[in-house]
């Protein structure tokens, strides 16, 4: 199609995280922040994917303070959760930004964890 397609056969079955964000690296197609999506998403690594949606979602709810800066959340992250739940975790977590927690009108008042949140308070 005319918006290309993100062809994985290149890389050999069994190629490791490295081999895996090497070659994605590799293509025009990917911006640096969707490599990890891609690993997690589409080649199964358990990649946490950490971005702008996922800064202002954790800084919201007070998981990390409104300073900190992504490789800060990433390690906040990484001492929570353990490989099998960041698959899911993501999920949840993109879900709630894309449809409650939007950048400039957050609908905190449906939100469904409004009172674990420190943004609205």
């Amino acid at each position: 199609n005319e918006r290309g397609n993100l062809n994985l056969d290149a890389l050999p079955e069994g190629s490791t995280l490295t081999e895996c964000r090497q070659f994605l690296s590799s293509l025009d197609a990917l911006g640096r922040e969707l490599i990890p999506v891609a690993m997690l998403l589409a080649m199964h690594f358990n990649v946490m994917p950490i971005g702008e949606v996922m800064s202002r979602v954790h800084k919201r709810f007070g998981i990390v303070p409104k300073t900190a800066t992504q490789a800060q959340l990433r390690k906040s992250l990484d001492k929570i959760f353990v490989d099998d739940e960041i698959y899911r975790y993501y999920l949840v977590i993109r879900h709630l930004a894309e449809k409650t927690c939007l950048p400039d009108e957050p609908l905190c008042d449906s939100c469904a964890l409004q009172k674990e949140c420190k943004y609205k308070k």
